[in-house]
């Protein structure tokens, strides 16, 4: 019984620490549109939640800023600035983060 509470605890601690090691961060756009992001720890992937939907994007190429994108969805963002395309039309524009707005 006791190496199965161990075993419990070890991964209790690691599905913690790794949540922990995510970072997410929200943002606030024009016509009062809202989503989230969820960054994983290495920033290798996003996860970006719309009201009408949640999509994970890998890190692609950018000239400037973070860019995720499956070829249908893009997040691209800039500092505290951001915005998502849809099937090549922007859906979220002139977004800043939470307290920016």
């Amino acid at each position: 019984m006791k190496i199965g509470l161990r075993a419990i605890v070890i991964i209790l601690a690691a599905v913690t620490l790794s949540c922990a090691q995510a970072k997410s961060v929200t943002y606030r756009c024009d016509e009062g549109k809202n989503f989230v992001v969820v960054f994983d720890s290495k920033g290798d992937f996003a996860t970006l939640k719309l009201s009408e939907r949640e999509v994970s994007l890998p890190r692609v190429l950018s000239a400037s800023g973070a860019k995720y994108s499956d070829g249908q969805t893009t997040f691209l963002g800039k500092g505290a600035e951001a915005f998502v395309e849809i099937d090549g039309r922007i859906v979220c524009q002139n977004c800043r983060t939470g307290g920016d707005r």
